[in-house]
């Protein structure tokens, strides 16, 4: 590993990456929860929700990414490795039953098994530990191998019969839950754990190299860029008509995930990772600004903005639903008010919400984040 200063370096880049991916998160949700596409507002509409595809693939990638550094902070501290190890399947734990209850009671009790992105973090904790011994260069082979079989064993297992729109459909049968959780739910094991795996390795590299170059030169943004015209030239190159070929050369899509959604938000990603780092974290002394604490609070709290913004906006779609006699609790859900009226929503959520930030930085134990602490550490 590096040098102990240099391991437990704090990283601005990685605050603002992750309060990026939480403020676009809460856009896309006002917009696409609470708004239909109208065509007086059709463009600003694609804009949010072409912009709301990153926040889940730099969550996933920051998952990697940020336990190998932990790892290596308390390996450097002394704690002892059962500790780690407790401490993580404690972790992964939390996660994955918050997930479960966050589906339970912000989409109601039908949706639990909807697999969201908070059971997906759980279950890639745990897998990037039980990997944390390899080596980069293995873990990219891995991440290749995930490409390549997931569209197949997606193809074979059916999944486009659980799928209406953008709905995820299931039974409550032991094959459908899980094979959702595997393969066909809104964020399945395969093939989003590829962004984990990548943050990992970006991990490993940080931690092992002897200087800054390989995250400040020229080959980062190279890569991120060849990615990104993958996967925008892909359909160019498609052999008409070739089914085969159409899922790792089809167009980008969110649900499934595809292989040229993926490959190019892992381009994003690491573009969006090298600027960041350049910037703020590539000299002696890390630069500092007026936002920064609005990025950091936003990026400490992120599990709790998460769980809280789906109340906010969700809860009143219900509410005003049965407060009006309507059969349908879904009423309401995806055309309630305009996207711009939704999008105003966000921003006042947004700046409203950061006073309560304020609050639980000094009370952190009142917060999602305190009681995963709580629980992972006792």
């Amino acid at each position: 590993m590096k040098s102990d200063s240099q391991t437990s370096r704090y990283l601005i880049s990685i605050d603002i990456l992750r309060a990026s991916a939480i403020l676009l998160m809460i856009q896309v949700h006002f917009v696409t929860n609470l708004s239909p596409r109208a065509s007086a507002s059709a463009a600003l509409y694609d804009l949010s929700t072409i912009l709301g595809m990153l926040p889940a693939p730099i969550f996933s990638f920051l998952t990697g990414f940020s336990l190998w550094l932990w790892l290596g902070r308390e390996t450097q501290r002394g704690i002892p490795e059962a500790r780690l190890r407790r401490t993580t399947f404690r972790r992964v734990v939390f996660l994955f039953v918050s997930g479960l209850a966050f589906a339970t009671f912000i989409w109601l009790p039908v949706s639990v098994f909807d697999w969201d992105i908070l059971t997906f973090l759980g279950a890639a904790t745990i897998i990037v530990y039980l990997f944390r011994n390899l080596s980069p260069r293995w873990i990219f082979t891995t991440i290749i191998f995930v490409l390549l079989v997931s569209p197949w064993l997606r193809s074979t297992s059916g999944y486009a019969a659980h799928w209406q729109g953008s709905e995820y459909l299931y039974d409550f049968t032991v094959r459908d839950v899980v094979m959702g959780f595997l393969l066909e739910g809104y964020f399945p094991l395969l093939p989003w754990i590829s962004f984990s795996l990548l943050g990992l390795a970006f991990g490993k590299y940080y931690s092992s190299s002897t200087d800054n170059g390989q995250f400040t030169g020229w080959a980062l943004p190279a890569a991120g860029l060849i990615l990104i015209g993958y996967a925008l030239t892909g359909g160019l190159l498609l052999p008409s008509g070739n089914s085969f070929w159409e899922a790792y050369l089809g167009e980008i899509t969110f649900y499934p995930a595809s292989t040229t959604f993926v490959i190019a938000a892992m381009g994003i990603i690491i573009l969006a990772f090298w600027g960041l780092y350049r910037h703020f974290d590539s000299g002696q002394k890390p630069r500092d600004g007026l936002a920064l604490p609005f990025w950091r609070r936003y990026s400490r709290f992120s599990l709790t903005v998460y769980i809280v913004h789906h109340a906010v906006h969700v809860w009143p779609l219900y509410l005003l639903a049965i407060w009006e006699g309507r059969n349908d609790i879904w009423w309401y859900y995806g055309d309630a008010i305009s996207t711009p009226v939704a999008l105003l929503l966000a921003v006042i959520f947004i700046v409203l919400f950061y006073g309560s930030l304020i609050f639980w930085e000094k009370k952190r134990k009142y917060s999602f984040e305190g009681a995963l602490r709580w629980f992972s550490e006792a």
